[in-house]
């Protein structure tokens, strides 16, 4: 299956959520994009990660560490609409946004890329029976080579911020980032993708469109991160 088949295949919201993730990470914040679907199915609300952006738009929180894309697109809805039913994120939320989305009273959260770091997060329902009263459904979702995708691009980005922070190639990231070894023991598909896409050269504020990215790095999609 072609890449163009595969974006076809997995309907406008998932897509919209992918597009979301692949600007927060051309604007050089960590690549997750998110969507929240109302009763009838439909978007009602949209967010991405804006570490990296100081300036927001109005309503969306940016340059912090708490300018996440689950919150940002949660942050969205307002008191007195009708209750969001799902939550799709390109990436399995950290505890912060599991908090979020119960606040915000959603139903399910879905994710397309599981999220090593936060191993355990999924107990917070352990917590006592009023928390967990509203807690949602926590969802993983196969978009075949797309999640591996959805799982590579954020540690693409991860391992660029950190290298600019310590001042150190990339190469060093690579060898002794805790993030990248949770994902190195966890999830080496996604790892390996990444490590692909860095050797390659892809960078924040690269000037391909997503769909050039895709066909470029779909045979490492497919493969694992092995080129096909």
């Amino acid at each position: 299956m072609g890449w163009e088949d595969a974006w076809d295949g997995i309907g406008d919201p998932w897509r919209r959520a992918l597009e979301l993730a692949w600007e927060a990470f051309v604007e050089g914040s960590i690549a997750v994009g998110a969507v929240v679907l109302g009763p009838d199915g439909t978007v009602v609300a949209e967010g991405r990660n804006r570490s990296a952006d100081p300036d927001p738009p109005a309503g969306q929180i940016g340059g912090s560490y708490v300018a996440h894309a689950e919150v940002n697109a949660l942050g969205r809805l307002s008191l007195g609409t009708p209750e969001p039913t799902t939550l799709l994120t390109t990436l399995e939320p950290c505890v912060l946004c599991r908090a979020a989305s119960r606040y915000a009273h959603v139903a399910e959260v879905h994710h397309a890329a599981a999220d090593p770091i936060w191993e355990g997060a999924e107990r917070m329902g352990e917590l006592n029976a009023f928390f967990a009263r509203r807690l949602p459904a926590f969802v993983p979702v196969d978009l075949g080579p797309l999640s591996r995708w959805a799982g590579a691009l954020p540690l693409v980005a991860i391992v660029h911020r950190v290298a600019r922070r310590r001042a150190v190639p990339v190469a060093t990231v690579l060898a002794d980032d805790a993030v990248v070894a949770g994902n190195r023991a966890a999830q080496p598909d996604y790892l390996a993708v990444a490590e692909r896409l860095l050797a390659d050269g892809l960078a924040p504020g690269t000037d391909l469109t997503l769909e050039q990215a895709l066909a470029r790095w779909w045979a490492d999609l497919e493969g694992g991160g092995t080129p096909g």
